[in-house]
């Protein structure tokens, strides 16, 4: 008895890539989120202090922060603690784009925080 020929190849399903205008305009939604929800601690009001703190952190595929830790201090305790705070009180973030492949996202901020 002859053997069957195998099945003919066949391409694999063409995955859907977000494009550079959808990851763009997602990242920019999602600083303006962080800046959105960003105070100032009062005790660090009172003492003029200012800097930049470094946030690194990473949601999921429902906006919700899976983990985050400062990177680079900006030299003041309370800053540092409010940029956490911030990333806490802005989630949900945005959804990634749905042709976004991944269950895990990571960004890098940075968190200025000036007395006007």
């Amino acid at each position: 008895m002859p053997e069957t020929p195998p099945p003919p190849p066949t391409a694999p399903p063409r995955q859907r890539t977000a494009s550079a205008a959808a990851v763009t305009s997602w990242n920019i939604s999602i600083a303006k989120q962080i800046e959105r929800h960003k105070g100032y601690p009062p005790s660090a009001l009172g003492r003029r202090e200012s800097g930049v703190a470094r946030v690194a952190f990473a949601i999921d595929r429902e906006g919700h922060v899976i983990d985050r830790r400062i990177i680079q201090s900006s030299g003041h305790a309370a800053l540092d603690q409010e940029a956490i705070a911030t990333l806490e009180r802005a989630q949900p973030f945005p959804a990634p784009p749905e042709e976004l492949a991944g269950e895990r996202f990571e960004f890098t901020v940075p968190v200025n925080f000036t007395v006007k």
